[in-house]
């Protein structure tokens, strides 16, 4: 339905999906993938507010992939940006420790 651009179509089908308890039974990866689609669709109708919460929910999920969390990362960046939230798109923390640790974690079990 996303893809058709019939949004309200595709946002009521993530909604009776998480309604009817499907968010218990998604894993991580699969629930990021959820909240992408939201954010998808509230940015399509440029609800930003909205698409900045749904890709924050994306990045909470642990064990997703890490050009995923870079990816949206990077468009709450540019969404904090177009939204006139300048001072919010630096994270607080080093954005890239936890990339880093990943990384660092990866090369370690590889040897």
């Amino acid at each position: 339905a996303a893809e058709a651009k019939d949004l309200a179509k595709a946002s009521k089908i993530l909604d009776e999906m998480i309604a009817s308890g499907g968010k218990s039974a998604l894993n991580s990866y699969e629930l990021a993938n959820v909240y992408n689609l939201y954010a998808f669709i509230y940015y399509s109708r440029e609800d930003y507010a909205r698409a900045l919460q749904a890709y924050e929910n994306v990045v909470k999920q642990p064990d997703i992939p890490l050009a995923m969390e870079v990816n949206t990362k990077f468009t709450i960046a540019q969404l904090r940006f177009l939204t006139q939230e300048h001072r919010d798109c630096l994270y607080r923390k080093r954005p890239g420790a936890r990339v880093r640790k990943r990384r660092r974690a990866r090369v370690r079990a590889e040897r």
